[in-house]
């Protein structure tokens, strides 16, 4: 399943972090929160390769990381989006045949 941007964007910077080094962004908290979302995506889609360092002690969020858990999270989000634009749509139309008087 593929990671959206915007299920990203509502994420905390902190869980964003964990998500990086789970994925293998380098350095992921050297980089702002749109650069490392943006990271996130291309590590996730092969733009970038992805980088997992071998020197000092490994960061205990990676341990802590659940990808199926994000990935249902992610799901989730999406779903909801797309009832909210259905819902949206709904409206838009009742407005309109109340203007129109029909």
């Amino acid at each position: 399943m593929e990671i959206t941007k915007e299920y990203l964007e509502t994420l905390t910077y902190k869980d964003l972090t964990k998500i990086g080094r789970a994925v293998g962004v380098k350095a992921p908290t050297s980089l702002k929160k749109k650069e490392l979302i943006s990271a996130i995506i291309d590590v996730r889609k092969g733009k970038t390769k992805p980088y997992f360092s071998t020197r000092g002690r490994p960061a205990l969020s990676v341990n802590t990381f659940d990808e199926q858990l994000f990935e249902k999270q992610n799901t989730v989000f999406q779903e909801k989006n797309t009832l909210l634009e259905q819902a949206f749509e709904e409206f838009k139309r009742k407005i309109l045949r109340i203007i129109n008087g029909d």
